[in-house]
């Protein structure tokens, strides 16, 4: 998935500053990850937030994943990337409308 993500958001064609929202609720494996994957995960994540604005958004609506994601943030918020889980994609929409991110 890191490889995927890495890919992604390095192109030339991401567009920067756009709303970076990683819907994980229908990922199968993430219930068997552990905390330093979720750790790895955030930092990957933090170094190459200056392309979508320091900013991520969470969705996570299983509470099997809800639960050990929202240990993210406070990782993220240690490198600088203001980060949010949320249990609905509306929710994470309404908190990048609202200028929280910044």
């Amino acid at each position: 998935m890191k490889d995927k993500l890495g890919e992604t958001i390095v192109n030339p064609s991401f567009l920067e500053d756009a709303k970076f929202i990683l819907y994980v609720s229908a990922f199968k494996s993430l219930s068997e990850r552990t905390n330093p994957d979720v750790d790895d995960m955030t930092v990957f994540l933090s170094f190459r937030s200056d392309r979508y604005g320091n900013a991520c958004a969470i969705v996570a609506q299983q509470s099997l994943h809800f639960g050990p994601i929202r240990m993210g943030p406070a990782i993220a918020e240690f490198h600088g990337m203001n980060t949010m889980v949320f249990e609905y994609l509306d929710e994470a929409e309404v908190w990048f409308d609202s200028g929280q991110t910044i």
